[in-house]
């Protein structure tokens, strides 16, 4: 009989950083003694001691062995379930025994955040702070975190890159805080604001951690300084307003591009007083004047760039130049409308039978109609139908225009005609007889129709068949008639025998 081998439990949960136990219980066979060899496989080596890797057991012995499991508390030893296999093998017969387990490695959690810099200033000339957040997850397991900020004073406000972030185990992640007072006066004395950035675990509100930093508000002036800064300004004031100024003048214009032939209104704006000139880049002089707030308009006849140029004087100072600048482009050539085809199907019809027209127009043609109708024609279609209302020759003719009113025209004509479709062929044999009551053969054939009718002399017409013979005699001069109908006309055809 072969040793058996069991384990005291299944799953063997364990904290990192502690030592969880593993019992082996190895029963040997009862006949003979025998030496075992312990091993586990599927955890980190690191992870896992065993005491008494070899050991032995007299004939029916049971054996308990003891090995214990060691994650070191670290990011590394990530929360979770791990399989294992125990394995047990026989010394003296190679014969194995293996038992399966799961290592539970239990979460910790451990998160740190500092701040850069440790401090700040604000002051009339320095309202934002920017503060670098670095939080660290030395726990093993990700975290998902919330950032908030305060200050005993409410005196600042907080705005963060991103308030909530997740952070995995052992990883770091750098983010940025925007620290505003809410408060910013000219005139205050110096003091510090500290503030605490938080970040809590949205999970597990017992994992948080904090930094803190602080805020320095900063005086700009003291009572003394304001009062001589004022006294100078005040003398650089006087001074300011009493020196000869020399004029300004500003140009512009509604838009800053045209197309050619295009007429451009120009706006100008000069100090009172002033003499303004205005020209373009060719010399065109578009005003000369002393009206200081005026507008002209200037038709521009050429493409590309085009810079027109103002000054201003008074009182022997010029003003700086100031400058327009327009694009100008060439009109649009719009090419000519082409009719590419134009077709009547069919080109010869029975009056008040309808004829289909099919065109094709170019891309250019923007409107097109028909004569003598009038009637529009749509250029995205290809056809349209008609119906010719006069016998004989019809001319139509379709005229097609672009956008800019550039036409072309082409013709054609459609013949209609008032007369059966229907086509016979009559013959006699023979077309005299020499005797009164001789007989003599008549036969037909029609084409198109769709009914028949035979009168022969004086009688009724009967109905025949399309295509036929028959014999009749002959008294007397007689005149037989063949009549084929089609849709909408009959045709006659005479003979005399």
């Amino acid at each position: 009989m072969a040793f058996r081998l069991t384990l005291d439990q299944d799953v063997v949960p364990v904290e990192p950083g502690a030592t969880a136990p593993l019992t082996v219980v190895v029963t040997g066979d009862p006949a003979s003694s025998d030496r075992y060899e312990l091993e586990v496989e599927g955890v980190d080596p690191e992870w896992k001691a065993i005491p008494v890797p070899v050991f032995g057991t007299e004939p029916g012995e049971t054996r308990s062995e003891k090995l214990f499991f060691k994650p070191p508390r670290a990011s590394e030893s990530g929360a979770g379930n791990y399989p294992f296999v125990v394995r047990v093998r026989s010394l003296e017969t190679g014969e194995s025994r293996t038992a399966q387990g799961i290592l539970q490695v239990t979460a910790f959690n451990h998160l740190g955040a500092e701040l850069s810099p440790k401090k700040g200033y604000f002051s009339p000339l320095r309202h934002q702070n920017e503060f670098d957040i670095a939080l660290v997850n030395l726990g093993n397991r990700t975290l998902p975190v919330q950032l908030t900020a305060s200050d005993p004073e409410d005196a600042c406000a907080y705005v963060f890159e991103q308030d909530h972030v997740e952070i995995g185990p052992g990883q770091q992640k750098d983010l940025t805080v925007r620290v505003n007072p809410r408060r910013n006066p000219f005139l205050a004395s110096g003091r510090l604001i500290g503030f605490t950035v938080t970040a809590r675990a949205t999970d597990t509100n017992n994992v948080a951690t904090q930094a803190q930093a602080q805020l320095e508000q900063r005086a700009f002036l003291s009572p003394l300084t304001l009062v001589f800064l004022l006294f100078l300004a005040a003398l650089t004031g006087g001074w300011w307003i009493s020196r000869p100024q020399k004029p300004t003048v500003s140009l512009y214009a509604e838009k800053g591009q045209f197309i050619q032939g295009e007429s451009i209104d120009l706006s100008w704006q000069a100090s009172p007083g002033s003499m303004v000139h205005i020209e373009s880049d060719k010399g065109d002089v578009v005003y000369d004047g002393n009206t200081s707030t005026g507008k002209r308009s200037y038709k521009i006849d050429r493409s590309g760039t085009l810079v027109f140029t103002a000054t201003a004087s008074r009182d022997g100072l010029k003003a700086d130049p100031t400058a327009f600048t327009v694009t100008v482009t060439a009109p649009e050539v719009t090419p000519s409308p082409v009719i590419r085809s134009f077709s009547a199907d069919p080109p010869r019809v029975r009056l008040g039978q309808p004829v289909t027209l099919r065109y094709e127009f170019s891309d250019s043609v923007t409107e097109a109609r028909l004569a003598p109708t009038n009637e529009p024609l749509d250029p995205a279609l290809t056809s349209f139908q008609v119906v010719p209302q006069t016998l004989g020759k019809t001319v139509y003719e379709i005229v097609a225009r672009n956008k800019d009113g550039k036409e072309t025209t082409r013709k054609l004509t459609v013949e209609t005609y008032d007369q059966s479709d229907a086509q016979i062929f009559l013959k006699a044999d023979p077309v005299k007889v020499p005797y009164a009551g001789d007989m003599t053969t008549i036969s037909w054939q029609t084409v198109k129709a769709i009914r028949v009718e035979l009168k022969i002399g004086s009688d009724q017409p009967q109905q025949v068949t399309t295509e036929g013979t028959q014999q009749i005699a002959i008294g007397a001069k007689t005149r037989i008639v063949l009549i084929a109908y089609d849709a909408a006309k009959p045709q006659e055809l005479l003979l005399q025998i």
